[in-house]
């Protein structure tokens, strides 16, 4: 009798063969049960809250209710399901054996309301908000360029008169727009045009071919016409009569023996030179606006298109029609940019080397002093945005951010975290319970109610774990960034997510995925999680650290003899101990756009 007392409940009454199987198949129900829950401990905590809801929902579980409010086909409003096919808390053994593997197993939407009752007026108010709020990530979220200017031309009162013609002409142009908002010539056009430029063109003449062959010759190579015509062009800049600088000679002569490919001698340039003036270098331009018209224009007709072009290209954004980077950059040149009138020349008669930023060259054409035209590389961008930046589609859908952690002040003065408290907690459902120990269920259906509510309560601990791991590596980080969130104008502490994981006992592994897309929020914005965690360059001084430094001592110095990168280096190191070295220095003040030291003393001595 003593003996039965203290043998193990389960197995009373029950052979020691029986009761030995009973304890394994539970042992290996317990390991089963632990696996899975760091299964879904670590697919939950490395989720947003965002998609941790989406996750809870995939797992299909019929214990686990659907999280969205709103009235279902799967529970009426007194909390038991509807349908006349599907169980009632009464009748049980109505289910179907055949639907129990499906994901239609019971629908899991219904309200969950203390009382368990909800009007219908509020059902519909409800349903209606979430029609109204639901965010489709599919939806474009902008008209596309085309569709924007064509709307322009509708609606604006000032092309209501429009010549019929020329507002056919604008939608063609319009149609005729690439991704970027240019107005260029066709593929085909494009494609004739570079069979053409090969070698020679075949309109040249004897002459022509024989001078041709020579500058072949002279430099031992097949020349297309576009090269020869850039080698006219340098050599015109090279033996200029206006331009008496060495530099801007230098510059014409080194672009010269790029396009030929090697060093030249003085002799071949002034051969080269003569020979190229025997030869009409001027390439055939297609126009594009000739490719709107199925059969040669008139010329007419092209001044009707002209009057179309110039239409589309005023309207917004600016840039949009333009025939090349330097008329799109004429066309979005801001009217309040600094030194417009000596932008626009240079953009509009020496583009080139304004795009290759040639201020010696630049000073010498224009007569301008070098500080104005430094000045103009220095001063904030002049220029609107491209159509191509305010049109490209994002790659990925604009996302909400919800932080899941708010930074706060206690009475004590001490920054404290905690949870999003708008997330309710998961509950599992209570009728699929009452279903679990019903008399009336089938084994078949007890068995695998079983199985969902192992894995529902393994999802639930695991959600309750992720959130209990979450909060201790948050607090872990705030308390040791206590002086960040105290002081609006001090840096991050350089912090490793090793040391977070020495102090809370925890793998490194798991402090990543911790903070693997979580937001912070806090007095100074939202924050990363990831962010909070700085490297450092040197010691304890982080890299937005050092560029502060760098920008202060940038601001104090002397205007007439400004710090050279070196002389920062020596500064860091004298004054805070930061040892970086001038490569470093220079990449920082590349970062904050500040102009170097020559720069910065012709801008001061300029004002």
């Amino acid at each position: 009798m003593a003996n039965s007392f203290n043998a193990p409940r389960m197995g009373l009454g029950l052979s020691e063969e029986r009761r030995a199987t009973l304890q394994r198949e539970n042992r290996l129900k317990q390991e089963l049960y632990a696996q899975q829950k760091k299964i879904q401990f670590s697919n939950l905590l490395e989720r947003s809250n965002q998609d941790v809801d989406a996750y809870i929902e995939s797992q299909n579980n019929v214990f686990i209710p659907h999280r969205n409010a709103g009235e279902s086909a799967g529970h009426n409003v007194n909390g038991a399901p509807s349908g006349g096919s599907a169980a009632s808390a009464d009748n049980p053994s109505q289910i179907e054996p055949d639907d129990l593997d499906g994901a239609d197993f019971f629908s899991r939407q219904f309200f969950r309301t203390r009382d368990k009752t909800v009007s219908k007026r509020r059902a519909q108010f409800m349903a209606l908000d979430d029609e109204e709020l639901d965010f489709n990530p599919e939806a474009p979220v902008q008209k596309t360029l085309p569709e924007y200017l064509t709307e322009q031309i509708n609606l604006d009162v000032k092309f209501e008169g429009l010549n019929p013609e020329v507002k056919d002409l604008c939608y063609k142009i319009i149609d005729s727009l690439d991704p970027a908002g240019y107005f260029k010539v066709t593929d085909d056009q494009a494609k004739i045009l570079a069979t053409e430029n090969l070698v020679a063109y075949p309109d040249e003449d004897d002459d022509e071919l024989l001078a041709i062959n020579d500058f072949d010759n002279l430099f031992d190579l097949v020349s297309t016409r576009d090269l020869r015509t850039r080698a006219k062009k340098a050599l015109e800049d090279y033996y200029a009569v206006e331009v008496k600088s060495k530099t801007a000679r230098r510059f014409a002569r080194e672009e010269f023996d790029a396009i030929i490919g090697r060093k030249t001698t003085k002799e071949e340039r002034d051969q080269a030179y003569k020979i190229l003036a025997k030869i009409n270098t001027e390439l055939p331009q297609s126009d594009p606006l000739r490719s709107l018209f199925s059969t040669p224009p008139s010329p007419e007709e092209l001044n009707l298109a002209s009057q179309a072009l110039a239409i589309v290209q005023s309207l917004d954004p600016p840039g949009v029609g333009a025939r090349d980077l330097r008329e799109s950059l004429l066309l979005r040149l801001r009217p309040d940019a600094k030194n417009h009138d000596v932008l626009r020349l240079l953009i509009q008669d020496y583009f080139d080397d304004f795009i290759k930023k040639r201020i010696g060259v630049l000073a010498s054409k224009t007569h301008l002093s070098h500080d104005v035209i430094s000045q103009i590389y220095s001063a904030p961008f002049p220029f609107e945005p491209s159509p191509e930046e305010l049109f490209a589609q994002p790659s990925a859908p604009t996302r909400w951010i919800q932080p899941e952690i708010y930074v706060t002040q206690n009475e004590l003065g001490k920054w404290v975290v905690k949870l999003d408290e708008t997330k309710e907690d998961l509950e599992l459902d209570p009728y699929y319970r009452k279903l679990l120990i019903s008399k009336h269920v089938d084994k078949k259906t007890k068995e695998y109610l079983k199985r969902q509510l192992v894995e529902a309560q393994a999802l639930v601990d695991a959600l309750k774990n992720r959130n209990t791991t979450l909060l201790r590596v948050a607090k872990a980080i705030v308390d040791f960034q206590q002086s960040y969130f105290s002081d609006p104008t001090s840096h991050l502490k350089p912090l490793t997510q090793q040391v977070i994981a020495d102090k809370l006992g925890l793998d490194s592994s798991t402090v990543s995925r911790a903070c693997n897309d979580k937001w912070l929020s806090s007095p100074r914005g939202y924050v990363p999680l990831k962010d909070m965690f700085p490297k450092a360059v040197d010691g304890e001084t982080t890299s937005v650290g050092i560029s502060e430094k760098i920008r202060e001592l940038i601001d104090h110095e002397d205007k007439a003899a400004p710090l050279s990168d070196e002389d920062i280096t020596l500064q860091l190191k004298r004054r805070y101990s930061i040892e970086v070295s001038r490569k470093t220095v220079q990449e920082h003040r590349d970062r904050l756009q500040i102009p170097n030291s020559r720069a910065r003393k012709r801008l001061a001595n300029n004002s």
